[in-house]
């Protein structure tokens, strides 16, 4: 987390935030010095808390949750180990006080007037730790809002067609919602429009790297792979695109489609017919079905499944001239 700060917002958010934990340690150590009793049992409650925060902060980087989360236990650290002990003074053993009830007949005193305390100074380092807990608070809390401002500069950039302008802006929405894989996303698929396909695959692979399980993100990597010609690491990204998701039809469709032009007709076959038992309405699946069929040396497969895209659309040129190569 350190390095994090220090990466994003340079070396005064990094010794800012390291004199926050400073201040927090400092209030924890000497509020448990001070402390007896129950007040010392919830401090060491949250004091254990906040430290288990740091120890994942030390290997790993914050989203806003997590951040607020500290925020909120190093003031509740600070609040408890500043706060002055309410201390009772009494001999052991002694009575409770009563007010004695006053006697019949017998006048009452006058009310002295109240005297005028004056009020205690403020505590400097108290302040200074609630000042720097909320301005801390506040960045966390309104990270997302700079990053999608960010990424709206950077569209509305490239729309006009200024592309050093737009990738600034996506570079610096990236940085900003670090943990967000959409951001690169947004710019690759800019990338991928202008023509940069390289460039497209290096911020592309950011996103998988930043959620790997993100269907759409293998997707495109794999789709830039075919583009560029590297069809082992096509090859790879597709089979890892099929162990994400094995179920949806268009999925099983678009790998079924990229095996067929690989001259891969077993498994485009098995992809392809997956995807027609799960939705049998679409005419250009059942196309590319007969064709890696007719591949795989299923001649009545294929014919079957050109018949089948005809009746699901009459209007398919392919399918007629594949059934009439057949005949």
């Amino acid at each position: 987390m350190p390095l994090q700060m220090l990466q994003n917002g340079g070396l005064l958010l990094a010794l800012g935030w390291l004199a926050f934990v400073a201040v927090t340690g400092y209030a924890l150590v000497t509020g448990l010095r001070r402390l007896d009793g129950e007040r010392r049992l919830e401090l060491g409650a949250f004091g254990g808390a906040w430290l288990g925060y740091l120890v994942q902060a030390v290997v790993s980087i914050d989203v806003p949750p997590l951040a607020l989360l500290h925020f909120v236990l190093a003031g509740a650290v600070v609040a408890l180990g500043v706060a002055p002990p309410l201390r009772e003074f009494a001999l052991p053993g002694a009575p409770a006080l009563v007010v004695p009830a006053e006697r019949p007949g017998r006048k009452k005193r006058k009310t002295a007037k109240p005297r005028a305390v004056p009020l205690a100074p403020a505590n400097p380092g108290l302040l200074a730790g609630v000042a720097l807990l909320a301005v801390a608070a506040l960045w966390i809390v309104t990270t997302p809002l700079r990053a999608d401002v960010a990424a709206q500069r950077a569209v509305i950039a490239g729309a006009n067609r200024l592309p050093d302008q737009a990738r600034s802006a996506y570079t610096e929405a990236s940085r900003i919602g670090f943990w967000e894989s959409r951001y690169p996303a947004l710019e690759g698929g800019w990338l991928a429009q202008t023509g940069d396909q390289e460039a497209a695959l290096e911020v592309q692979q950011q996103a998988v790297e930043r959620e790997p399980r993100g269907l759409a993100h293998t997707l495109n990597v794999a789709r830039l792979h075919s583009r560029l010609g590297d069809t082992e690491a096509a090859d790879a990204w597709y089979r890892r695109v099929l162990e994400i998701d094995p179920t949806t039809p268009e999925v099983l469709a678009e790998v079924g489609q990229y095996r067929l032009g690989r001259d891969d007709a077993d498994e485009a076959a098995q992809a392809l017919e997956r995807a027609v038992a799960l939705r049998g309405d679409n005419a250009e699946w059942w196309v590319a079905l007969g064709r890696a069929r007719e591949g795989a040396g299923d001649v009545d497969g294929a014919r079957d499944a050109f018949q089948r895209a005809l009746e699901i659309n009459p209007d398919v040129p392919e399918a007629a001239e594949e059934l009439a190569a057949l005949a």
